[in-house]
């Protein structure tokens, strides 16, 4: 494994700027995902590292050695795609053995190393089956393994799981992470899944428009983004605008209070629907009326409507819910804790 750093890249495919001045550094066994909408640049990024893409400018370098003009089949990169890109007509262990037999391994080393991957993998049984004969989830472990054989110093994830039913993803996802954490390879992976980036990473960094707008821990983007677009993307949301007087919002006929220590004049704060509290109908809070009520399992989504025709969205406890006897029509108070109101910019 190694530190990977991108220093000021520059990638112009047809005339069109995809990635300006890009600045990323990924420790040493660190797991990073690259999230953001389609065309912000995260597949470039990982295509440029691949070496499959040239910079205009700047530099790539692994390990403290620059590779910007090293081509791919001299990168010590593994690159898991996915489609997986296996090859139909050769077994599992053979997939796996083509990096190392590319790279002429002593034939009794490959079969040592092959069969340690497909371990680590759990696969150690499946090595003359065919991808054909094999679930998904399988040929996804499959792909993991003939990429990690080789010992790579980062290994690149395309949309690793996005081929998968949502129930195999979930296992997955956890099965990646346990991975990722057990061979401690330096890692980037891909996705447009929020959930996925955020359970995957130790960081997650959030592209837009070929620049990273927010990097950092996943509980800590996720929960305070700092720019509204950021936070609209990584899930629902709530956002109120107004002017701060004396430690309050004024939005509307709304007066919320916020954390300590924030100044006067013109202000945006944003809450997730999961933060939000359902109050007592004496309680000091925003009065609704319930619009809508939608069932997920140990959480109900509540649509809600305020006094100044807002729609405010919460998700709430079904329990409390229940407990609670809400339906379609009702009058609710909803509380807005103050440590979970986030200030935005832009």
């Amino acid at each position: 494994m190694a530190r990977l750093d991108i220093t000021g890249v520059d990638i112009h495919l047809g005339g069109r700027a995809i990635l300006e001045g890009l600045d990323l550094t990924v420790q040493e066994g660190e797991c990073l995902a690259l999230l953001g909408p389609s065309g912000c640049g995260k597949t470039t990024t990982l295509r440029t590292v691949a070496g499959f893409l040239r910079p205009t400018r700047g530099e790539v370098s692994i390990g403290g050695v620059p590779v910007a003009r090293v081509p791919p089949n001299k990168r010590n990169i593994g690159i898991v795609f996915q489609d997986y890109a296996l090859f139909p007509h050769m077994t599992v262990a053979e997939n796996v053995a083509y990096g190392l037999e590319a790279r002429r391994v002593p034939p009794d080393q490959i079969a040592q190393r092959v069969g340690a991957a497909l371990e680590q993998v759990r696969l150690a049984d499946f090595g003359d089956r065919r991808p054909e004969q094999m679930s998904g989830g399988q040929r996804q472990r499959v792909a993991l393994a003939r990429a990690i054989v080789i010992r790579p110093d980062v290994l690149l994830l395309d949309e690793p799981l996005g081929a998968l039913d949502r129930r195999l993803r979930d296992a997955m996802q956890v099965e990646l992470k346990q991975l990722q954490r057990d061979v401690g390879i330096t890692t980037i992976i891909v996705t447009h899944d929020q959930e996925e980036a955020l359970s995957l990473s130790d960081r997650v960094a959030v592209m837009f428009d070929g620049k990273i707008e927010a990097i950092g821990p996943p509980a800590q983007v996720y929960d305070a983004p700092g720019s509204l677009r950021v936070m609209d993307f990584l899930g629902a949301m709530n956002l109120f605008e107004g002017t701060v007087a004396q430690g309050r919002l004024v939005a509307g006929p709304h007066r919320i209070d916020l954390p300590e220590g924030v100044r006067d004049g013109p202000a945006r704060y944003g809450i997730r629907p999961e933060h939000i509290e359902l109050l007592g109908m004496e309680a000091a809070g925003i009065p609704c009326t319930v619009e809508e009520l939608v069932f997920k399992g140990p959480a109900v989504a509540v649509l809600a409507r305020t006094e100044d025709d807002r729609l405010l969205h919460a998700s709430l406890p079904a329990s409390a819910v229940t407990d609670a006897g809400l339906k379609r029509g009702d009058p609710v108070r909803f509380g807005l804790p103050p440590r979970r109101l986030v200030g935005l910019t832009k």
